[in-house]
């Protein structure tokens, strides 16, 4: 376009000679050409803007689409895990209620275990401390009675201690042993 103008202004200096008439319609005859080259440019613009628009909206349609497939489809895969997970759901929770189920059983078997060791501790701590009392008893109402202190009827009184302490033994032992065998079965 601007080589096309300075060539026509170039044959205008160089046809200057010329007439004013002749120089009207030379240059009546270029601004029609350009006018109609101006003109072919602009329908040549309309026409790939038109172009680039119906390019573009298409490219915006298969876009859409495309967007629309891939919603779809998650929407198809989300459905898919819901229904999973609601078929897990009853199965983890048979499972956790089973675990929990089995910790308790063995809490409480652990419980009796214990309940009963301590049981037989304290029947084993109270023996003791019965045959130690018993023994301490057996010794002061023995020195009691061998000794030349005291009165005869201290003496006598300390002997039937002695043997009564005896025969408590002997029954208690045969209560605890009771009492033991039971806590066993």
């Amino acid at each position: 376009f601007t080589s096309d103008f300075q060539s026509l202004v170039a044959q205008i200096r160089k046809d200057h000679a010329f007439s004013s008439t002749a120089l009207d319609q030379r240059r009546n005859h270029l601004i029609y050409t350009k006018d109609r080259i101006i003109r072919h440019l602009q329908l040549l613009r309309e026409i790939d803007r038109h172009s680039w628009e119906k390019r573009v909206n298409t490219e915006v349609i298969d876009k859409g689409y495309r967007l629309i497939y891939e919603v779809e489809d998650l929407r198809e895969q989300l459905q898919v895990t819901r229904a999973s997970l609601e078929n897990q759901e009853p199965r983890i929770r048979e499972d956790v209620k089973r675990e929990y189920d089995n910790v308790v059983m063995e809490l409480t078997s652990q419980i009796v275990i214990l309940k009963s060791k301590f049981n037989d501790y304290r029947n084993q701590v109270h023996a003791d401390m019965l045959d130690n009392m018993s023994e301490v008893k057996r010794d002061a109402f023995s020195k009691i009675t061998t000794t030349n202190a005291g009165t005869i009827e201290v003496k006598r009184n300390a002997l039937r201690n002695l043997y009564a302490e005896k025969v408590g033994r002997v029954k208690t032992r045969g209560s605890s042993t009771r009492t033991h065998t039971h806590t066993h079965t």
